[in-house]
């Protein structure tokens, strides 16, 4: 009896089990297929983005001058270096498809195979040492290094999203090269989304820092309706609507052309001789008024008979008070309001004239230290202490108190390593702990004020612009 080959049944054996486990490794043509429309929606997603990039790149170049401050500076140095690394990531996803092409062939033909796309990622150009896909990670990698330096750093996505980590664990708890993970060994429909997934984020992130730098100069994200001549704003979880000032201009035209035509209606129905009509209207005040501070509507009035007269508002929201010849209205909300003047030395309380006003909330609130010794935000740490607290004021003549109070901020020290230390301040005051921490700043550090929370009289809630100060000793 002829013997047994062992070995060639244990062969078979093996290409069996190497079958089987193909089998079952092989993905289905469909799910990949399904990637398509996944990429298509993020080259969507990236065209829309880039228009809002080069809008707001448009408008920064228009307030070039006005970005000088230390926090815009540094915003749109980040900003800058993070385009940079999305035009490199752009120029190789055009390559990539420049590549495909010569072959005769393109990225939907080659969606389900991995051969064409795993040599162009480890294809080295010309006598350079480094392949394609090491380019991309050493330049991913650069720039999480740079945003890791920086003082204000306000996203770390492009870190954690992408990720850029030398070794990625999987779900299921094994590791991986980064390369290998995200690109390696991978159909098209994969590794070619990984490139258009991180051109859409480095486009994202680029952005928040660009609206970062328009914001230390006041400017925020808003739709503008056409119809209504109207702008509104998205802040803080709520939508506030800002009239633009060519509509508040016709609109307070439009209330000294109503207030004149009834002032004058009035006085042809009132004796010009009438004492009491022509000291209330010397004594009427036409300044600004706000909701949740007391506008003064009369001042000085010099008429001993006070109960020959009223004052009645509509919608009748607001209160009146007076102290001496002085009358003040406070109101509770926005609006349009109709103030009456009304003769009551007759039955029928006659009225003698009105007033419209337009009620609006409170500015925004402006910050500062409490303390004269500084120039271009440059302050010793001496002064920086001795100012001992924030001061929030309105920029206005108008307002001789200010309507409301700090609730709180964040302090950061930002050393010359790029080392942050961060703390929490509650009300105004420079609490213990922030004391310690300007305290032991050193020449050339940052200090920043940030997230300044203040709670207005109008019942709204503001965010000032952050301030930024360099310690010089």
């Amino acid at each position: 009896m002829a013997a047994v080959n062992q070995n060639r049944y244990r062969l078979i054996t093996l290409l069996y089990v190497i079958f089987v486990c193909l089998s079952v490794l092989n993905i289905p043509s469909s799910l990949l297929d399904s990637n398509y429309y996944s990429v298509k929606t993020l080259e969507y997603q990236e065209k829309a983005r880039q228009e809002q990039v080069n809008f707001a790149n448009q408008l920064i170049s228009d307030e070039t001058e006005k970005l000088a401050n230390d926090s815009a500076k540094t915003y749109l140095a980040i900003q800058d270096r993070i385009h940079k690394s999305y035009e490199m990531i752009e120029k190789f996803d055009q390559y990539i498809q420049k590549k495909l092409a010569d072959q005769k062939t393109d990225i939907w033909k080659e969606f389900n195979s991995m051969r064409r796309m795993e040599e162009i990622f480890i294809e080295k150009e010309g006598n350079d040492k480094k392949s394609n896909i090491q380019k991309v990670y050493d330049e991913l990698f650069e720039l999480v290094k740079f945003l890791n330096s920086q003082p204000l750093q306000l996203d770390s996505a492009i870190k954690t999203l992408i990720p850029v980590v030398d070794v990625v664990k999987s779900k299921t708890g094994k590791e991986y090269a980064w390369d290998r993970y995200l690109f390696l060994h991978k159909p098209v429909a994969v590794s070619y989304f990984h490139i258009k997934r991180i051109k859409l984020l480095l486009l994202d992130v680029e952005n928040v820092y660009q609206l970062a730098a328009l914001k230390t100069i006041g400017y925020v994200q808003a739709f503008y309706s056409i119809q209504n001549n109207t702008t509104v704003l998205f802040k803080q979880g709520e939508m506030s609507k800002v009239l633009d000032a060519e509509k508040q201009a016709e609109m307070m035209k439009r209330l000294k052309e109503e207030a004149n035509k009834n002032t004058s209606n009035a006085s042809s129905e009132i004796a010009t001789n009438d004492e009491l009509t022509k000291r209330l209207k010397n004594a009427l005040q036409n300044e600004n008024f706000f909701v949740g501070v007391k506008n003064q509507i009369l001042k000085s009035l010099n008429y001993s008979a006070t109960g020959d007269f009223a004052i009645e508002v509509s919608p009748n929201t607001a209160v009146m008070n007076n102290s001496g010849n002085d009358y003040y209205l406070s109101f509770k909300k926005p609006g349009l309001y109709t103030i009456k003047f009304m003769d009551k030395r007759t039955n029928n309380n006659k009225m003698l004239f009105d007033k419209k006003v337009e009620v609006s909330l409170l500015p925004n609130p402006l910050i500062r230290l409490n303390t004269e010794s500084m120039t271009n935000n440059i302050i010793n740490v001496r002064d920086l202490l001795g100012s001992n607290r924030l001061v929030a004021y309105m920029g206005s003549s108008m307002f001789k108190n200010f309507p409301g109070r700090i609730n709180g901020y964040t302090v950061i020290r930002v050393g010359s390593d790029g080392r942050k230390v961060s703390e929490k301040n509650i009300g105004d005051v420079f609490q213990p702990a922030v004391q310690s921490l300007i305290g032991a700043s050193k020449k050339g550090d940052l200090i920043i004020f940030d997230a300044i929370l203040i709670s207005m009289s109008d019942g709204t809630t503001r965010n000032a612009n952050p301030m930024t100060f360099k310690i010089v000793e």
